[in-house]
Parts: structure tokens; C-alpha cells; sequence
């Protein structure tokens, strides 16, 4: 996760395929000069005339003696996506009738058994662990079929991604917005409040800065990316002396001692006073040094 005092400086997988010939059982005998006599309707390059150039769905017809066959294949997943709704379970059935009746509709013995297939090879991490057992559990309850609830799942997970992409560009507009509105603020002085901030932070506890970085506010601002928040704690950076030792060298480089500075800065005083009575920075440096340098006794 990035905030303002941070940066102040696969190919397509194919779908599974259905089962070949999922139809209902039949009468072999009685059916094969019916499936003859369909089959001799159609041409023998039947399936190449259906796919076209869709090399994949031709290759799944030839699972097919016939398009009847097709058809049938059709009809049959329509009814195991009916599934429930076909043949209701009845309430006082006992748990040898639901375990039955839960085999019929495709549904697994228990929620936990459940295959959970999510697109382009997702999975749940850890933290998702306790909503995916409540739902597979709920969705055992309610008779959903594993397609259902792999949909259901792939929604959630689109939906949550969709989420986060949002609130990522909503963070970049917030902190170009801060930004402005910092610059605008404390004018040439906006790096060194910004060094400040970040030598207190440094100086806080160990995992306190991560956590107060991380943070975000009751508008879902992150909290280093309020310019209020930021104002305030530059304002409790200059009024520490420790905080001020630290940010001295971060401003101008590392390693430059306070008194250094000051003398450096003086030393320029006393050969170009006018560039710097019109370097206003350069002023607002030197007060602060001084400042730094009394609190420092």
C-alpha cells in the first residue's frame, strides 16, 4: 500500500468439456433404427458445418454420433441445472432420502466437498477461508450444485477485484489531491515538512508508522494521505528535537550536521546578503536549524 509520504519522492484456458452421451438410459434395441434413420438426415461433415473455424468446438462434436446427440447433451445439463426445483426435496425426509437425493442432483455429501474452481487458476488465500466455509456451507443447505456455486464464487471474486482496482485509483486521485493542496500550503518548505513527517515516523515504535500509514479514515482515506493529519504531524516534528536531529540531514543530504548548515548558511550571508534576503527558502531553513539547534541544547 502507497501513500503520499512513500512516494513524495495468460493465455485463455479452455472450459471443461461436458460428459460424452450424457443421456438419459434407453432401449438400445428399440432406439437404433430411429438413431439410424436421424443420422442418415445429416451430412457426414455435419460437425465441420456447425463449428466453422472454431477449431475447439469442433473438436467437442466429435464427441457426438449425431446432432441429436448434441441436442440430448443439451437437455440433459438443462435438467441437472434445474436440479432442485425438478424434484423438491420433501422436509421430513430422513438424512438416507437427502443423502440420495443430493447424489441425484449432482450435489456433494457434505460442504466442505465441494470443488472449488475458481477462473484462471485462483484460489482462496487464508484470510478468505472463514467466508468461503460459511458460504459452502450455506450453499449446501440451500441445494446448489457445484456449477452454482463456482459462478457464485467467480462473482464474488470479480466483484471483489473490481473493488480494489477502484479504491486504488481513488488513492491516486486523493494524493495528487493532498499533494496539491500541500504544495499550495507550505510552499517552498513542502519537502522539508515532508522529511519531518517522515523522521517522526521513524522515531515512532516499532510497526507503529506501518500501522498509522495504513490507516484510514471514517471517508476511507488513507490516514498519510489527509492533508490535515499530514499538517499536524509536521506541526509535532518541528517541536521535537530529536525528530528535527534526525530530518537535518535528510533535507540538505545525509551526514550534514545542524551547526554545519548553519554555518554554511551564514557563511553565504555574509558574502551575498541580498540572494539571501531573496531566497525565502533559504530563510526558512536557517530559522529552522536555529530552532533545531536551541532544542537541542
Amino acid at each position: 500500500m502507497t501513500n503520499l509520504i512513500e512516494t513524495a519522492d495468460a493465455p485463455e484456458a479452455e472450459a471443461p468439456t461436458p460428459d460424452a452421451n450424457p443421456t438419459a438410459e434407453a432401449n438400445p434395441t428399440a432406439e437404433a433404427p430411429a438413431a439410424d434413420a436421424a443420422a442418415s438426415i445429416w451430412p457426414d461433415d455435419w460437425r465441420e458445418r456447425i463449428a466453422g473455424e472454431d477449431a475447439r468446438l469442433a473438436r467437442r462434436l466429435q464427441r457426438f454420433e449425431s446432432p441429436r446427440k448434441v441436442v440430448d447433451s443439451l437437455l440433459a445439463a438443462e435438467r441437472r441445472l434445474r436440479g432442485a426445483a425438478d424434484q423438491p426435496l420433501p422436509e421430513d425426509a430422513t438424512e438416507e432420502e437427502r443423502a440420495a437425493w443430493r447424489a441425484a442432483e449432482g450435489l456433494p455429501p457434505a460442504p466442505q466437498d465441494y470443488e472449488v474452481a475458481l477462473p484462471d487458476g485462483m484460489v482462496f488465500g487464508e484470510a478468505d477461508q472463514p467466508m468461503l466455509e460459511g458460504f459452502l456451507k450455506a450453499a449446501h443447505g440451500a441445494g446448489l450444485t457445484p456449477a452454482q456455486v463456482n459462478s457464485a464464487l467467480a462473482w464474488y471474486v470479480a466483484e471483489q477485484d473490481a473493488a480494489a482496482a477502484d479504491l486504488h485509483a481513488l488513492d491516486g486521485e486523493r494524493r495528487e489531491a493532498a499533494s496539491a493542496t500541500l504544495h499550495e500550503s507550505w510552499g517552498p518548505s513542502y519537502r522539508e515538512n515532508v522529511n519531518l513527517i517522515r523522521a517522526l515516523l521513524e522515531a515512532a515504535p516499532d510497526g507503529l508508522s506501518e500501522r498509522l500509514c495504513g490507516a484510514r479514515l471514517t471517508d476511507g482515506a488513507q490516514l498519510a494521505d489527509d492533508p490535515q493529519t499530514l499538517i499536524w504531524l509536521a506541526d509535532i516534528a518541528r517541536g521535537s528535537a530529536k525528530v528535527a536531529t534526525m530530518a537535518a540531514g535528510a533535507i540538505r543530504g545525509p551526514g550534514k550536521a545542524i551547526d554545519d548548515e548553519i554555518a554554511e548558511i551564514e557563511g553565504r550571508m555574509g558574502v551575498d546578503r541580498d540572494g539571501y534576503i531573496k531566497d525565502e527558502a533559504l530563510q526558512a531553513r536557517y530559522r529552522d536549524l536555529l530552532d533545531a539547534r536551541s532544542r537541542r541544547g
